[in-house]
This record gives C-alpha cells, sequence and structure tokens, in this order.
C-alpha cells in the first residue's frame, strides 16, 4: 500500500524495518512471480517477507519471537495481519508497544458491511486488549473521534496527516468538451468503495457521459450487481471496466479524465484522492473522507450519500459547461495538490512519533 511505502521510506535510515506480507494479492493466488516466498529479502533500506499461504502463521510467529519493539499493523479486522498477531502476543512475555491503523475500518460506512461480525471482534478487542501496550494511530481528525467513540477512549490515540507521495511535476491538461464528461473510477471493486451507487447516479444524466473503472476485483458478487445496474443505463452513458492499473500509470491515465468520482462509504486519507488532484482531475467524493474544503478551493465537491440526486445534479451541471468554464477546476485542483498536500510534509512528526514507542 502507498501508506506503508510513504512511513517505510520515511523511518528506514533511523529504524530497522521488518515488513511481512502476502506473496499473491488479495483476490489471486498466484504468487508474485519476482519474489521468494517465505525468505527474509532485502530490499531499499528494509526487509521484507512474501508469505505464502501455507506459512503465513508460522512466518508470524518466527517474528514475534524476535522480540520487536515495536508492531504496526496496517489494518484493525485484518485476520492474519491484525488480529492473529495480536492474539499470539497474549503468550510472548515481551509486550511490545502495538500500534494499529485502521485505514477507515471503524468509519460508520465501513462498520456497516458485516456489521455483526464486526461488532463481536469490537467489543472481544475492548475487553482483552491492555491500554499500556495497544495504540492506535490515526490518519484524519475524524478517524480519531470514530475510535474514540467506538472504545470510549480506553487506547492512547495519536493523529497524524498520512504522508503524501511524492508525484512527479509533469502537468498536461487535458481539453473537456461542451456537453461531454470523462469520469473515471479508480479503487477496489468493493462495496465500500460504493461504485453501485456512481452507476446508480448515472441514470438521469443527460449529455454524453463516460465512466471508465479501474480497479482490483475484490467482490465479485458486488461486481454482478454493478453490471446489472450498467445495462439498466440510457445510451447516453457508457461505462466500461478496465481491470487493475499499475500504480505508476493512476496520475498519467487521470489526467486524460475531466472528473475523479468516489462515493465512498469511508475513507480514512484516500491517496488516490490525491492523484487524481496532483493529476489536475476534479473530485467528486462522498462527505465520508477527511477531504472537507475541497469544495471552497474549487478543487472538487463532497456531497452527502443520503442525497444521489445532489451527484446527478452536479454531474449534470458539469457536463453542459464548455472547455474554458471547466479548465478553471482543473487548475484549482492541482494547484490545490501544490499548495495544501506536496507542501506539507509529517515526516518529523513520524519520526517523532515512533522514536517515542521505543
Amino acid at each position: 500500500m502507498r501508506s506503508i511505502s510513504a512511513i517505510v521510506n520515511a523511518l528506514k535510515n533511523i529504524f530497522s524495518i521488518t515488513i511481512i506480507t502476502r506473496n499473491h494479492d488479495l483476490c489471486d493466488t498466484t504468487p508474485y512471480p519476482s519474489v521468494i516466498s517465505d525468505q527474509v529479502m532485502q530490499q531499499d533500506g528494509y526487509q521484507i517477507i512474501y508469505c505464502s499461504r501455507e506459512n503465513t502463521l508460522s512466518n508470524i510467529k518466527k517474528l514475534l519471537k524476535n522480540s520487536p519493539d515495536i508492531i504496526y499493523l496496517n489494518s484493525f479486522f485484518s485476520p492474519y495481519f491484525s488480529v492473529i498477531p495480536q492474539y499470539l502476543l497474549r503468550f510472548t512475555h515481551s509486550k511490545p508497544r502495538v500500534i494499529i491503523s485502521p485505514r477507515g475500518e471503524l468509519g460508520f460506512g465501513a462498520l456497516s458491511i458485516k456489521p455483526i461480525r464486526k461488532k463481536w471482534y469490537s467489543r472481544l478487542f475492548k475487553l482483552f486488549n491492555a491500554k499500556d501496550y495497544v495504540e492506535f494511530l490515526t490518519a484524519s481528525d475524524s478517524e480519531r473521534k470514530e475510535v474514540a467513540q467506538l472504545f470510549s477512549q480506553k487506547f492512547k490515540t495519536t493523529y497524524i496527516d498520512n504522508l503524501s507521495v511524492k508525484q512527479s511535476t509533469h502537468f498536461e491538461l487535458s481539453q473537456k468538451n461542451k456537453n461531454q464528461l470523462k469520469i473515471i473510477f479508480v479503487s477496489r471493486i468493493s462495496r465500500k468503495k460504493n461504485l453501485s451507487y456512481a452507476i446508480q447516479s448515472l441514470q438521469n444524466v443527460q449529455g454524453d457521459v463516460q465512466l471508465d473503472i479501474y480497479g482490483l476485483m475484490e467482490d465479485k458478487l458486488y461486481w454482478e450487481s454493478c453490471e446489472r445496474l450498467i445495462v439498466s443505463l440510457s445510451p447516453n452513458v457508457r461505462v466500461q471496466y478496465y481491470g487493475e492499473i499499475h500504480p505508476d500509470q493512476v496520475i498519467a491515465t487521470m489526467q486524460q479524465y475531466d472528473l475523479f468520482f468516489l462515493p465512498t462509504k469511508n475513507e480514512n486519507y484516500g491517496y488516490v484522492i490525491v492523484e487524481a488532484l496532483a493529476a489536475g482531475c476534479p473530485v467528486l467524493l462522498s462527505d465520508q473522507t477527511p477531504w472537507k474544503n475541497i469544495a471552497e478551493n474549487n478543487a472538487g465537491w463532497t456531497l452527502p450519500l443520503s442525497d444521489i440526486t445532489l451527484f446527478s445534479e452536479t454531474i449534470n451541471t458539469l457536463t453542459r459547461l464548455c472547455p474554458n468554464e471547466y479548465q478553471q477546476y482543473k487548475i484549482a485542483a492541482r494547484n490545490y495538490y501544490n499548495t495544501q498536500i506536496q507542501s506539507h510534509s509529517n515526516e518529523e512528526k513520524y519520526v517523532s512519533f515512533f522514536e517515542s514507542s521505543t
């Protein structure tokens, strides 16, 4: 993940870092061809272990036996890479500091997906984990409040804005055509990212509207429901799924579109939103992200999921704009990235936070 990459790059010259992860994509079982599974591999300033499915548990146990000073968990609900390590720590003599980044998993929208399972695990977590060595690192103030609300402020919670990934300074403005709108959706195909809502919002739009979808097919049943919505759209709306996109190609691809659309149910940060802004692609977001001042900077629009007609009306308005009228939003999106994101670095805050945990 880009969040992990940014943290490792900021800390690797100060700390000895070992990453443990799968040797395959989330929805695939085919190992990456360029890695050696279940062995420590030396990377640029850090170590990484790519676990095979059958050896994931044993690899986690081996790492814990080495008595690390800090264990950073990049998820709250991940069975293998959050739940199991915390369980195993109950049987170790050493108690390293455990830092959990929930990555948007504790927002109302995210908790509404498989709610019973998440509710019970959250209760068990609160009951059995010790507040003296478990803490949370959140990427927005709203996420900090979500943690406090869920766990009654039992655990120490620190809020630091995500480190932004350095993006290319190359910037090209594509031309929007009047009565046309090219929309891009880049994210996992999952209920949380809410692609079906995006498709539904296009049911009554006018003009020539194109929605191109890029992302990992995480939930095939959910995608099938999206396909049924797609075939019900009017002929003036064209939707195409292009599969996954290489991270290095995201910004260049976004520069070819007029609008980035993500009506997510919950987002603690959203690196893909940053990439859209870096590409000069205005964003249309739900109000379930920390990007609250987008509209006042003319870099995009944030709307409540409770009223889908607002999304449809916004798309209609944008479709009608002529090239010169729309150009101001593209320039504003890029300016927002330059002034509000790229110019602000939190590396020193991250270093200080992790140093205080040792």
